[in-house]
């Protein structure tokens, strides 16, 4: 179940989240990792633009076809052209392309501007979005989060995908015993001497591993790591979209490579959503106006999202423009640093 609280004041939500960060804590004066999402509207689901925007069942062909179109168009822009799919994936959601990513941010502070970005960017918006906004801001806790998410890939059906790529029965047997070794002993992949990156996967890197296993040959089959075999099936399910269903598997918290100045500014970090089978559960239920595929309907594990409404916004805009902070923090671009000069005041 998802944990909620309300807001008043800016004081508030920092109150909140510190209370959230010492609830999550594993160790006295380490703070946890989590990430932040602002929504204007509290009952937005936490779903992709793939899945909100796209009415069709094979998402994985309007996805597959936006890529190829989008990198033959584009590829002249860029002074060193993103390496692999997941970094043009990255490019594609900064540039309003829908696509399986969801944003987060690792900043609090940067979150909450996205969420009132109508008050400080006053022109771009009508009076209407800010009388009637009812936003709110999600916490995320995504290396409990993602811990979860592993042991649900190694034992999923997707193993069937490797086995495609093994010879014969004993490189099978091969792939069955590093994931059951996996499976037993989760903890050979906690970094302990800085465990505020254990649980934490590089969309990019996982692409480059299974493109080292495709250039390997057969003469190291088997002798890899077992976690080796871990990022193999999160490629098979995240960036080969191997159908799953939606109870089965969760989006998983990635990192990607900067690719802009942009995003960096915003500190940003994803969810990916994998593929989902568009079975009779999940339509039965959009129809009733429930979609569970958005992450706050996964059951099994969304007691690591905390949403927190928030109420009295202009005052809480107005808090956060006297503690310096403003539009350019996440748009740090010329025209958008002009427009603070003549847009420091709430407009109501």
């Amino acid at each position: 179940m998802i944990n909620n609280y309300n807001a008043y004041s800016f004081a508030d939500l920092i109150n909140i989240i510190s209370a959230i960060g010492d609830s999550a804590r594993k160790e006295e004066r380490v703070p946890p990792v989590l990430w932040f999402r602002g929504h204007r509207m509290y009952d937005w689901d936490l779903r992709p633009t793939l899945f909100r925007k796209i009415q069709t069942t094979d998402l994985k062909l309007e996805e597959n076809a936006r890529i190829e179109n989008f990198i033959a168009k584009n590829n002249q822009f860029f002074m060193q052209t993103p390496a692999s799919e997941a970094e043009w994936l990255e490019v594609m959601q900064h540039h309003d392309v829908s696509t399986r990513l969801l944003d987060w941010s690792e900043s609090a502070a940067h979150s909450l501007i996205f969420t009132l970005e109508y008050f400080f960017k006053p022109d771009a918006h009508f009076n209407i979005d800010r009388i009637n906004a009812m936003p709110c801001m999600w916490v995320f806790e995504p290396q409990k989060w993602n811990k979860y998410v592993i042991e649900q890939v190694i034992k999923s059906n997707a193993k069937y995908a490797i086995y495609d790529m093994c010879l014969n029965t004993q490189e099978r047997n091969i792939v069955d015993q590093k994931l059951w070794n996996l499976s037993k002993n989760l903890n050979k992949l906690v970094i302990k001497s800085a465990e505020h990156l254990s649980w934490l996967f590089n969309l990019q890197r996982i692409e480059r591993w299974a493109e080292e296993f495709r250039n390997s040959g057969r003469s190291g089959f088997g002798k890899e790591s077992d976690s080796y075999y871990l990022y193999l099936l999160l490629y098979v399910i995240y960036l080969l979209k191997e159908e799953v269903s939606v109870g089965e598997i969760p989006p998983l918290a990635v990192t990607l490579p900067y690719n802009s100045e942009r995003i960096r500014a915003q500190k940003g970090v994803f969810t990916v959503f994998p593929q989902y089978q568009n079975d009779t559960k999940l339509q039965n239920a959009a129809k009733m106006g429930v979609h569970l595929d958005a992450m706050q309907n996964m059951t099994p594990i969304n007691h690591c999202l905390h949403r927190i409404k928030l109420f009295n916004v202009d005052r809480i805009a107005y808090e956060m423009m006297n503690q310096g902070m403003n539009i350019s923090w996440i748009y740090p671009e010329m025209p958008v640093v002009a427009n603070e000069i003549e847009s420091r005041r709430i407009t109501v």
